[in-house]
């Protein structure tokens, strides 16, 4: 009876994964850090955060919804792990990657969600790439980061999987009831069942329909050739008048198909104008970011990763306002660095660290929900004490970060109000402020 009852337990653990999102969320972060803390991989912070990142992606929605925004952020992020390592030696290229990514994510922004979380992501991984750039091979640093979104992946493909093949989406594809007799004890027709008899027999590509047709097509083929031979030979001998009807009869689809294009190319032009607010805001955070990674250059190259992060992840087209955003920024990123120091005081190793991405991957989904400010902690706990745990050993490491994180902030707001003001509100923006659901952001 117990051999029995062990499938009957991992088959209700599945089904509790594929539908809470956080026993999904702590699965994913866990089995991040398991492997990071089992083979002590150089570069792991890149494993770990592909885990947040994905868990990120996750969100609610149908399973192939869900499976959609996490193949972006995938490729997304690999993108930017690449970008960021090639060019990880400080200087004019941090900068130049800093603006390529800060503009090609505005320019995603407004093509949905899934967009969104992609360009954030291309974003973050960038500057997260520039610190791995020096000790970690391209592939692998990217490798790492697919690793980590990997738990997650099998998750949301279990999801896809079952929402299609189950017996709901079985019932679904076929006549909308299960197989067997109806509530009235007759039985369905053959045309319910999505692989019936019938259908097979007609998809069958040797079947006796097409034998008969097959065997007689030679003979019919070379009479229509030798009836064709006169009437192209009258063709080739005038081919003037034919001509110019064709073009007579071209013209007015030519013309249907400039009319229904040029809406295309009007809708083309005004997102390339200058004042259009899609390229207007994407240039606004390309500069914003090239800005902080600048300064961060200037201040201290060989750690320039932390303060373009932080202002990329301030300076967002979102219903929050931007210093509202940035206060949140600021007061989360304390309270986690604090956390994290008391943490790093205990010297959490093996198991533990396992523990400790359990209990903030599991509240990492509902905190988002509520508060940004309390996203930003977790995701501060997440890269400082479980993808690189000796990041807060020392004071100054742990003031350093707190200093980016307030610098990053002016930079985004002195920006935002000063140097390049918004002079129109971005349709996106129209929409009322809700601080009980702030959107899930891609903190890393």
């Amino acid at each position: 009876m117990r051999a029995l009852r062990r499938p009957l337990r991992l088959r209700r653990l599945l089904c509790l994964l594929r539908s809470d999102r956080t026993l999904r969320a702590a699965f994913a972060l866990a089995c991040a850090s398991a492997v990071a803390v089992a083979t002590g991989v150089n570069g792991a912070s890149a494993l770990v955060v592909g885990g947040l990142c994905s868990i990120n992606a996750d969100g609610t929605g149908p399973a192939r919804t869900r499976a959609g925004r996490l193949a972006a952020v995938m490729a997304a992020g690999a993108a930017g792990t690449v970008l960021g390592c090639l060019v990880h030696s400080s200087g004019p290229g941090q900068i130049a990657a800093m603006a390529a990514s800060g503009l090609a994510a505005g320019v995603l922004w407004p093509k949905g969600q899934a967009a969104q979380l992609a360009g954030l992501k291309l974003m973050i991984l960038t500057c997260i790439g520039f610190g791995l750039g020096a000790r970690v091979p391209v592939g692998q640093a990217a490798g790492l980061y697919l690793l980590g979104c990997a738990p997650m992946l099998a998750l949301v493909a279990a999801g896809v999987v079952a929402d299609r093949f189950g017996p709901r989406g079985v019932a679904r594809a076929g006549a909308g009831r299960p197989y067997g007799r109806r509530h009235d004890g007759r039985r369905p027709r053959a045309a319910a069942a999505p692989f019936g008899p019938r259908r097979w027999k007609a998809a069958a590509p040797f079947g006796p329909r097409l034998r008969k047709p097959a065997a007689s097509r030679g003979p019919r083929v070379r009479v229509a050739v030798v009836e064709l031979r006169p009437r192209l030979r009258r063709a080739a001998a005038s081919p003037g008048p034919r001509v110019r009807v064709a073009v007579v009869e071209l013209r007015p689809r030519v013309r249907r198909v400039a009319v229904s294009l040029g809406p295309r190319v009007r809708t083309a032009a005004a997102l390339l104008r200058p004042t259009a607010p899609d390229l207007r805001h994407a240039l606004r955070l390309a500069g914003c970011v090239a800005l902080a990674a600048a300064v961060a250059v200037a201040l201290h190259p060989r750690h320039a990763s932390w303060l373009p992060l932080t202002a990329c992840l301030v300076f967002r087209l979102d219903a929050m306002p931007l210093h509202r955003r940035a206060l949140h920024r600021a007061a989360g990123t304390l309270a986690g660095v604090l956390v994290a120091a008391a943490l790093a005081v205990l010297a959490p190793h093996g198991g533990v660290l396992v523990v400790v991405a359990v209990v903030v991957g599991a509240l990492v989904p509902g905190v988002t929900d509520r508060s940004y400010a309390g996203h930003t902690s977790l995701a501060t706990v997440i890269v400082l004490v479980l993808a690189n745990p000796a990041a807060v050993a020392g004071p100054a490491e742990t003031a350093a970060r707190v200093v980016d994180t307030l610098l990053a902030c002016l930079v985004a707001l002195a920006f935002g109000h000063v140097v390049w003001p918004r002079h129109r509100t971005h349709p996106f923006q129209r929409r009322p402020f809700r601080p009980r659901r702030a959107s899930a952001d891609g903190a890393a």
